[in-house]
C-alpha cells in the first residue's frame, strides 16, 4: 500500500496520476496550509538556537538538527516501520506540518525548554523577534 500526501484534492490526483498506481493508496490531503518561512525562522533561530546556546554553555555541544530531532521525539515519539526483515525507525516530519501543528509544536518546544531543560528566558530574547 502506497501513502501519498497533498495539500489539495487536485495536487493529490495529479500525484497518483503522475504515479501511475495500480495498487491500493492511502490518500492524506493534509488541512490547513504548510507552515510557512516566518514560523520555521522562528522556530530554527529563536527555539532551537536557544536550547543549542544553552546547552553550549553548559559544555554539551550538540547542532541544530540533532536538537530539531530530539525535541520531535519528545513531543510526539517515535514509529517503528518495517519492511521485510529491516526494521527502522522514525520521528514526525515537521516539514508536513500544517501551520496550527507547527506553531503548536514551537509554543510546546519552548515551554518544554524552560520547564524541562531549565533553559532561562533570556536565551530566547532576539532583538529581531522583540
Amino acid at each position: 500500500m502506497t501513502t501519498i500526501t497533498a495539500n489539495s484534492k487536485e495536487s493529490l490526483i495529479r500525484k497518483i496520476e503522475k504515479a501511475n498506481i495500480e495498487y491500493p493508496v492511502v490518500a492524506d490531503i493534509q488541512s490547513g496550509d504548510i507552515r510557512d518561512h516566518t514560523a520555521n525562522a522562528y522556530y530554527w533561530a529563536v527555539v532551537v538556537d536557544a536550547i543549542r546556546r544553552y546547552m553550549k554553555d553548559q559544555g554539551i555541544d550538540y547542532s541544530a538538527e540533532a536538537l530539531h530531532e530530539f525535541l520531535k521525539l519528545q513531543k510526539y515519539g517515535k514509529k517503528i516501520v518495517q519492511i521485510g526483515d529491516i526494521i527502522h525507525e522514525v520521528t514526525a516530519r515537521s516539514r508536513k506540518f500544517t501551520k496550527k501543528q507547527f506553531s503548536e509544536f514551537t509554543q510546546w518546544a519552548e515551554a518544554y525548554a524552560v520547564d524541562e531543560l531549565k533553559v532561562p528566558s533570556e536565551y530566547f530574547l532576539r532583538e529581531e523577534y522583540i
